[in-house]
């Protein structure tokens, strides 16, 4: 069921990238040179590895210092639908972002939390948030991080960033954080 999940996923983000692409046909030729030519040094570099643009381009978005940067990948969380443990199309750009932070990291250890927000039983939302751990962890495996740097967690309904009982405090606490060990 999780391959047909990611198959449905990443049918559903190419079907994304040709509607974009063909709504802007008439972007300048130029740029669209140039960012091909990016891409293809990108996809010729190995995984992990970046020019020095890029690789000062990854730490400004993380930060500066390494402790910095952990902070920072840690305070970026990505959230969920209401009793939903598919990951939602425009968090896949984070978590992508945190996969090429972790690969030119790779003696970092991570733990995924699952969490939900307070409605439904407590067993049924340290399940969703198993759930969402999991499908975040599948991600980052997919996407080449190995197994034994992976914690999960899930803390259910427990650690809500909001404790208020309205849909915006319900929407913050459905997510999976981050914590670097």
């Amino acid at each position: 069921m999780l391959k047909n999940f990611l198959k449905g996923l990443l049918f559903l983000m190419a079907i994304s990238a040709l509607l974009l692409t063909t709504a802007c046909a008439k972007k300048d030729l130029q740029t669209d040179s140039a960012a091909t030519e990016e891409r293809q040094v990108a996809e010729q570099q190995p995984a992990g590895k970046t020019d020095g643009a890029a690789n000062l381009e990854e730490e400004d978005l993380y930060g500066k210092t390494l402790e910095e940067a952990r902070i920072n990948f840690m305070n970026e969380d990505i959230h969920f639908e209401f009793d939903s443990y598919r990951i939602v199309p425009e968090y896949v750009t984070i978590l992508q972002t945190k996969v090429r932070w972790l690969a030119s990291h790779p003696g970092i250890a991570m733990i995924v939390e699952g969490h939900c927000d307070d409605r439904g039983t407590e067993a049924y939302n340290l399940s969703l948030g198993e759930r969402r751990a999991n499908a975040v962890q599948q991600f980052l495996l997919d996407a080449g991080i190995e197994a034994s740097r992976i914690e999960l967690v899930s803390f259910g309904e427990e650690k809500p960033l909001d404790s208020a009982s309205n849909d915006v405090a319900w929407a913050k606490n459905r997510r999976s954080h981050f914590s670097l060990k």
